[in-house]
């Protein structure tokens, strides 16, 4: 419980969120998930607000904050802004570069770098690390593993199936190259023995929607990598790992935040199988390519 001397307790809201989401009720999962993926707006925003965009009740949404260990909503409302405020102060570095007319760090190339290191720092789930424990344990051991992406997403769907198919058997990359008959003749046999991990970036796909509803239908738990829990496909997944977008005017299909989220996930997934065992297959897979491979080349004497 906070000490009611401070009415806040350690840490950063997202923190705190994470550290008793397993224990709240449906309602306050929604607000909770809500925050995870918008904590800076959440910062800025009513109570009646909240609750509006979240479809709960405002005294549903008050009691959220007595459910992570504070005092009440204005103490957890002091917290959010906390971090609002930490996010928003420029670092050490950047402003002895600035003093020193170092313009680098106001370059377009150095904003875009700086900006995706943030949003890895932010990406969330639902849970925290145990939902990402809980889906690399489902990625290892599936029978399948369908990796679905469309529109801006495909690439990164394929990009997923790549690697994962270095992992493990049975994993096959759905996008819409071969249109929605040859997506459909893929998922005809599609169970519950399987999963799913679907992309989802803005611009939605309305294929990928359809895509995302079928696995539902037949039963295939879904994960889902998406820039909001309001997309398409996080309200039909069973854990939803959000890489908020990218400011701005690209739409870069969640770029390098949805690249680093992957990599987690295979990087959890191999531990999950077991090192020795990928090793083993990727050691095997070296041998199959063989002469395919090129040499490096030699180090020049220095």
């Amino acid at each position: 419980m906070a000490d009611p001397s401070t009415d806040l307790m350690p840490g950063s809201a997202l923190e705190v969120i994470a550290e008793h989401f397993a224990a709240l009720s449906p309602g306050h999962r929604r607000v909770a998930e809500f925050i995870l993926s918008n904590p800076h707006q959440a910062a800025m925003m009513t109570l009646e607000e909240i609750s509006g965009l979240t479809g709960v009740s405002v005294a549903t949404a008050n009691r959220l904050a007595t459910k992570l260990g504070l005092s009440g909503y204005p103490a957890f409302k002091a917290l959010l802004r906390s971090d609002l405020e930490q996010a928003l102060r420029p670092s050490p570095e950047n402003v002895d570069g600035l003093r020193l007319g170092g313009y680098a760090r106001a370059t377009p190339w150095a904003r875009s770098l700086e900006e995706d290191v943030r949003r890895i720092q932010r990406v969330t789930a639902p849970g925290g690390d145990s939902a990402f424990a809980s889906a690399c344990n489902r990625l290892a051991k599936a029978r399948r593993v369908f990796i679905a992406g469309f529109g801006s997403s495909a690439f990164l769907a394929q990009y997923a199936a790549y690697n994962f198919s270095t992992l493990r058997q049975g994993c096959a990359a759905v996008t819409d190259s071969s249109g929605l008959e040859g997506v459909s003749r893929r998922l005809l046999d599609a169970s519950g023995d399987d999963i799913a991990l679907q992309l989802a970036f803005a611009r939605y796909s309305e294929a990928g929607t359809r895509v995302a509803k079928h696995f539902v239908a037949k039963g295939v738990p879904l994960l889902a990598i998406t820039d909001s829990t309001a997309s398409p496909v996080a309200s039909l997944a069973d854990t939803s790992f959000v890489v908020e977008k990218k400011s701005g005017f690209i739409l870069t299909g969640g770029g390098a935040g949805a690249v680093a989220l992957v990599e987690a996930l295979l990087h959890g997934t191999a531990s999950a199988i077991g090192l020795n065992k990928v090793e083993r297959r990727a050691n095997d897979l070296t041998s199959l390519l063989g002469p395919a491979l090129a040499a490096p080349a030699p180090e020049q004497p220095s």
